[in-house]
Order: C-alpha cells, then structure tokens, then sequence
C-alpha cells in the first residue's frame, strides 16, 4: 500500500507540481509563500515565509544550497525532515545578490 500512495504523490506532482532549480536541476515540488499580516495597534506588521517541498529522492547528492522559481532567487536557511511519503521542505529566504552591480551601458 505504501508503494501505491508514493506512486500517487509522484503522479500528483508531476501534474500540479511546481517547476523548481535546486542548485541548478530543475525537478517537480511545490513552492508556497506564507503571509501572516497581524495588526498590532497602528503599527502593521507582516511576516513573509518561503519555503518548498520537495521529494527527497530528487534532491539526493545535492547540497540544497540554493533554489529558482519562477525568475526568483532564494538561498536555502534550513531543511526540514522528511515526512512519511519522502517529500522535504526546504526553508528559503530571498537571495542576497553576490555578483558585483554591472554598468547600465549609459
């Protein structure tokens, strides 16, 4: 039955999956973005989390350093364990730029 339930999940995300590069492969898992926006008296506050998940078997061998989606860059801070069907969460923060500013050509 487990067989069936992780052929189940790999099918899944190969339809609803999200394209991701993880260190420069692109594989299949799901991208989310969390808001939490809670007003504390006049001052708004927001706190913004990244992170993905991924299947483990994908991301073997690779150092999760960093991940692509959709034209944004983000630097993996942490990674979770992985569940009972083998997918990992990878917890992302935006990419800090490493690559000095390069001239407008004006």
């Amino acid at each position: 039955m487990n067989w069936l339930l992780k052929y189940v999940d790999k099918i899944n995300a190969r339809i609803l999956g999200d394209d991701l590069v993880v260190d420069g492969v692109v594989i299949k898992g799901y991208f989310y973005k969390s808001v939490s926006a809670p007003e504390y008296g006049l001052q708004p506050t927001e706190l913004v989390e990244f992170y993905c998940d991924v299947f483990k078997r994908d991301v073997s061998g690779l150092p999760c350093q960093g991940v692509t989606y959709d034209g944004s860059c983000f630097d993996v801070v942490r990674q979770g364990e992985a569940d009972e069907l083998t997918m990992l969460r990878l917890h992302l923060s935006p990419a800090q730029l490493k690559q000095a500013h390069k001239s407008a050509g004006i």
